[in-house]
């Protein structure tokens, strides 16, 4: 292992901590909620994410890297800024299913920042696979969204 990550090291390592933040924000929000609903389908977006970060972590095996783990500290502020925000809100279902599709777009900057992964690079279905999953995810958040909206 290299002191220093190379370009994809890099960025399979920031989508694989996005990923694990966004499970992580996930689950603590499943279990926040008061809704069942919803919080089966934070719960099955949170165990996809932890598939998906798994997979990541595999990734950086590959490329001779060892796998990070989230700032602990950092996600507990996190959760406790969802939870408060949602607190003050007038519908809370409604304002922790805009901040999980807040969430989302933040994995997908991560995603559009990791110039490593074009498809010139190693792991190109890396791009497509987050992608994708973060699409199926933000249409099921906006559905369910759409829905409690009324």
């Amino acid at each position: 292992m290299n002191l220093l990550r190379t370009d994809l090291q890099t960025a399979l390592q920031n989508l694989h901590v996005g990923a694990q933040e966004s499970a992580d924000n996930l689950r603590d929000l499943a279990e926040f909620i008061g809704d069942d609903e919803v919080s089966q389908l934070f719960s099955r977006l949170a165990d996809a994410r932890d598939d998906l970060a798994d997979g990541l972590a595999n990734a950086i095996r590959d490329a001779g890297d060892l796998p990070a783990a989230p700032n602990s500290e950092k996600e507990a502020g996190e959760h406790l800024i969802h939870r408060i925000r949602a607190l003050f809100s007038a519908d809370q279902t409604v304002s922790l299913i805009r901040q999980c599709l807040e969430a989302e777009e933040h994995l997908h900057q991560v995603l559009t920042e990791c110039d490593a992964l074009n498809p010139g690079a190693p792991y190109p279905h890396w791009r497509k696979t987050v992608s994708d999953h973060l699409d199926h995810s933000r249409t099921q958040l906006e559905a369910c969204l759409k829905k409690h909206r009324r």
